[in-house]
């Protein structure tokens, strides 16, 4: 039996400074992406309409030619998602056995039926970046809508 490789996550805010990081399974993926399975261990809450509980499955993707990375969480023994939690972000930089992201502040969160809600659109607005930049957020924001309004299985790209 091998040994399954486990994956740092390190998370960055806007302006550069360390946030928190973590650790995972990687999963097999294609280039550009890096997948990685972590069950959630922080404080159980509601995000949207649905709790993070202790033991959570995550099961992440992270790019780096995109401006967002999505979580899709699952309870303990469910196989079918509770929500897909999408990161507007700066793409991913890859290490060997690093995932290294920024956080640019907004989120999407789209539910099982297909309905998304934006977060934290107050904490975007405070954010020092460039027009560009906004700009990337958007368009991303406007991709993974497009996602949940087509209904594609699993709102993938």
């Amino acid at each position: 039996m091998t040994r399954a490789q486990l994956l740092k996550v390190e998370k960055y805010f806007a302006n550069g400074a360390f946030s928190f990081s973590w650790q995972g399974e990687a999963q097999a993926s294609p280039d550009h992406e890096r997948h990685l399975t972590a069950r959630f261990n922080g404080k159980p809450g509601p995000v949207g309409r649905v709790m993070l509980s202790k033991g959570d499955l995550f099961i992440e993707t992270y790019y780096d030619n995109r401006w967002y990375n999505r979580f899709e969480i699952h309870s303990p023994g469910n196989p079918s998602p509770k929500i897909w939690y999408y990161n507007i972000s700066r793409p991913a930089e890859f290490a060997s056995n690093t995932v290294r992201w920024v956080d640019l502040a907004l989120d999407v969160l789209i539910y099982p039926n297909g309905e998304a809600e934006l977060l934290d659109l107050d904490e975007f607005g405070e954010l020092e970046i460039d027009f560009e930049i906004q700009r990337q957020c958007w368009l991303a924001v406007l991709e993974i809508l497009s996602f949940a309004n087509r209904k594609k299985p699993s709102f993938e790209g």
